[in-house]
């Protein structure tokens, strides 16, 4: 280990790039700028302009920056923004559609513990939840048949 390590080391800081990439990052979020890959909504990452500021974006989406914002309507049921925005009629399309997000699948690990399950006590429940050694999540039995559910839902559509 050599003479500037051991500082950086006594110090408590970083040795490399790699605090260079977070002090700039860092500094980019205090300038109000945000990565377009942390945003989960795939709508919005198309639509985001890295060059903008996240206010000059949330804005120009049409969506609110601030969840609490006191917005006043002129009467009931009226609605303030007078024309629909790109990622409106986006988002207004996905949910016509009755496009999830994200699919909603078990993980790997899970559905080998189930089909351990439903191999050994088919569909007592009751059962599958005292059994400590393949049911080591301790799910109740409730949890267990929606789980089970599931689990055979997506093993006869494969």
């Amino acid at each position: 280990m050599g003479i500037r390590q051991r500082k950086n080391n006594r110090k408590g800081g970083h040795v490399g790039s790699r605090r260079k990439h977070g002090l700039k990052k860092k500094a980019a979020q205090r300038k109000g700028h945000i990565d377009a890959t942390s945003i989960a909504e795939p709508n919005i990452q198309k639509l985001w302009e890295q060059n903008k500021t996240i206010r000059e974006n949330t804005e120009k989406l049409g969506i609110s920056l601030v969840a609490n914002k006191n917005i006043k309507y002129g009467s009931v049921g009226e609605n303030p923004s007078k024309s629909k925005t790109e990622l409106v009629s986006l988002l207004e399309d996905r949910a016509a559609r009755g496009e999830a997000l994200r699919p909603d699948h078990l993980p790997e690990g899970e559905k080998l513990a189930l089909h351990k399950l439903i191999g050994k006590y088919g569909t007592d429940y009751r059962k599958m939840a005292r059994d400590m050694r393949l049911n080591s999540q301790q799910h109740t039995p409730a949890v267990l048949r929606k789980k089970c559910e599931k689990f055979l839902n997506e093993e006869s559509g494969k």
